[in-house]
């Protein structure tokens, strides 16, 4: 729970508009991420969250789905009549209404009453009131400059203010839970939003209501009563004693969703499509309402640009997966009510997590052996070409990396994608400056100092681990797995090149076999990302290996063949200490190339991918045949053949340098005054 002193820093404010709110409210968001108490914080809401859950599961809203559960239960046991009202209110400010004092008197009891010997897991409850104390008494920020402390509820933004803002609201409510379980009527809330239903008159249903909230003057509620109204995403009406349910749109409500055009993997839009249609089938109660959904749906999704053949393809899929097909095509009631049944009672993600974390315990113990190794590769994804690119990128794996007797045959693969930078990420920043939520002065270089046993230095990670020197590659956060792509137009030696300077940059810097061996995998997966074919790397780690006689560092991760390999290529110059030398020697060098290759021809040609591949060797066939035969003058002349690249778009398109004129000073002529007449000429 101790913070980390590397990122420690002081919460700052921000605000979230509510556009769903007809007077365009704020949201106050303290982001503590990196605050002095956040370790605090997040331990009790992992400690409190599961046993609250547990204590309100029967009194508590996951989503409408769950109300819609309750209410169908509630009409087939005969208490929806016709006079029956829906009652729902709004707890204003939950977060930020409750008294420091009063929060923690509700905590102390309500731990009190659910430990086991005083304590909650392994701490006395007196401690977890001190840490509590410690989240609520630690609640400042930075913003515009100042320095602010709230003194009056949690911070929204701190995981603990969830579990205590329930657990205080746990304890006002309980008078008005009983009043409804003596009434055999439903009492849920939803964070700050309760529903109810009763069979009273509304004076009277709002008389119990007041007996409530005058108890407590830190909670307001917004009370509505009738027999139709909207809860969470749900509309929710009593017509005549029948109980009818369809999805609610707020008045905010755009018929925005990801755009078929954006940067995603083709199975995100595909996901949206049958989330859309659950979400519709779960809600709908008459396969009217629901026909309607479906249609608004696919005008969303046309006007977001899906292709109309991509709809109905998903949408067939959807049906045939339910056998709902007459659903669709004849609004068949009876096959809707199954697919309603069906999925209204299939549990949604957030009910599964939730009985994970009832389970936690044997969760964790599964967690302990299931997909011990595991590499994760990442990858920016765009339209055009990647659209496949996992699906192949599988094969490859499949192919060289998951044979029989494979080290990585138990080795999970994990393909995450990146996404590009948005126009707000560009453009909003919400984060004061460092220093102000630091408290340290900016400062230079040479004031800067780090003294750690573990740091980064240039490309390398050195580290003191007890006595024993250890070192492999760092690479920045900001670092992208981009290389040269083995389609540019550049010579096949160049793309050699990169190879043999990846492992060698390896060899040299890791000094373990285990680290090289990950920086080796690493390599391959970069190569595999940017195009190169599999047996291309596959030729050149071989010939890397055979040409340091170090093959069973990469078939058995020898540690002796790889500290000869290490110390080898460690104690090799690197091209630029063999420049420094030759620096250093220069007069040496200078004599030396007065006799060493006298006669040179230089020729470059523009490199290109095709037929030019060959080019070099072809040449230098035809240089040899009809140049260098014996008793030729270019004998002893040689050939250097250079390459030219294509122009790129940035060549074309960027341009940083100003006009000629502008930074010699002299102006440019114009065609009145630049010109040579003829008698000029013959003077």
């Amino acid at each position: 729970m101790y913070p980390n002193l590397k990122t420690l820093e002081l919460a700052h404010i921000y605000f979230n508009l509510k556009v769903h709110k007809p007077e365009i409210s704020v949201r106050p968001i303290v982001a503590s991420i990196n605050a002095p108490a956040r370790q605090i914080s997040s331990f009790l809401d992992q400690l409190l969250t599961p046993l609250y859950n547990y204590v309100a599961k029967d009194i508590t809203f996951i989503n409408s789905i769950d109300v819609i559960r309750k209410l169908k239960e509630y009409d087939q046991k005969g208490y929806l009549t016709s006079t029956t009202l829906f009652v729902i209110f709004d707890v204003t400010d939950l977060y930020t209404m409750i008294p420091r004092d009063g929060a923690i008197a509700a905590l102390t009891r309500f731990c009190k009453k659910y430990s086991m010997n005083e304590k909650i897991g392994n701490l006395k409850i007196d401690t977890i009131i001190k840490l509590a104390c410690v989240v609520l008494d630690t609640n400042k920020f930075a913003y515009k400059e100042k320095y602010y402390r709230q003194i009056k509820g949690g911070a929204m933004g701190s995981p603990f203010t969830m579990v205590l803002a329930n657990i205080y609201m746990l304890e006002w409510e309980q008078k008005l839970i009983q009043h409804q379980h003596r009434q055999h009527e439903i009492y849920g809330r939803y964070i700050d939003d309760v529903f109810m239903t009763t069979n009273l008159t509304k004076e009277e249903i709002l008389r119990e209501l007041e007996e409530t909230t005058k108890n407590d003057p830190n909670i307001k509620v917004t009370i509505t009563i009738n027999q139709a109204l909207e809860y969470l995403d749900a509309s929710i009406e009593n017509n005549n004693g029948q109980l009818k349910t369809t999805i609610y749109h707020k008045t905010a409500w755009e018929p925005h969703i990801l755009p078929y055009e954006s940067d995603h993997p083709r199975h995100v839009h595909a996901n949206i499509i049958y989330i859309m249609l659950v979400r519709a089938a779960r809600i709908c109660s008459t396969v009217e309402d629901f026909d309607t959904e479906r249609l608004s749906a696919e005008m969303i999704l046309l006007v977001n640009g899906y292709p109309p053949k991509f709809i109905q393809y998903h949408l067939k899929n959807f049906f045939l997966q339910f056998n709902a097909t007459s659903t669709w095509t004849e609004l068949n009631t009876v096959s809707y009510e199954k697919l309603h049944q069906t999925l209204l009672y299939k549990p949604t993600k957030r009910e599964t997590k939730t009985n994970v974390q009832l389970n936690d315990q044997l969760i964790q113990n599964q967690n302990i052996y299931e997909h011990k190794d595991q590499i994760y590769l990442h990858y920016t994804f765009e339209n055009g070409p990647l659209l496949n690119f996992k699906k192949e990128y599988r094969k490859i794996w499949q192919k060289y990396y998951v044979y029989p007797g494979s080290r990585l045959k138990h080795t999970r693969l994990i393909l995450g994608t990146l996404l590009n930078r948005t126009l707000e990420d560009l453009l909003i920043h919400k984060r004061p400056r460092r220093d102000m939520l630091t408290g340290i002065k900016r400062t230079t270089d040479a004031t800067h100092h780090t003294t750690a046993e573990r740091f980064q230095y240039l490309d390398a990670s050195i580290e003191n681990n007890k006595g024993q020197l250890k070192t492999t590659i760092y690479h920045k956060t900001a670092w992208e797995p981009h290389i040269l792509p083995y389609e540019s137009d550049h010579p096949r030696h160049v793309h050699a090149n990169i190879i043999y300077t990846m492992l060698v940059r390896a060899a040299r810097i890791c000094s373990t076999v285990e680290d090289f061996d990950m920086e080796r995998l690493s390599a391959e997966m970069i190569l595999l990302v940017n195009g190169y074919p599999p047996k291309f790397i596959q030729y050149h780690l071989k010939n890397f290996f055979l040409q340091f006689n170090a093959m069973s560092t990469w078939t058995e991760l020898n540690s002796e063949s790889y500290e000869k390999l290490h110390q080898t290529l460690l104690y090799k110059p690197t091209k630029r200490e063999t420049k420094t030398n030759v620096k250093l020697n220069d007069q040496l060098i200078q004599n030396q190339n007065t006799n060493e290759h006298k006669d040179q021809i230089y020729l470059h040609y523009t490199f290109e991918n095709g037929p030019l591949l060959n080019f070099k060797k072809e040449y230098r066939k035809i240089w040899q045949k009809y140049y260098v035969y014996s008793g030729s003058r270019l004998k002893h002349t040689r050939l250097i053949l250079g390459t030219l690249l294509n122009r790129t778009l940035e060549d074309l398109l960027i341009h940083k340098r100003p006009r000629r004129d502008m930074l010699t000073g002299k102006k440019r002529a114009t065609a009145a005054t630049h010109h040579t007449t003829a008698e000029q000429f013959r003077q």
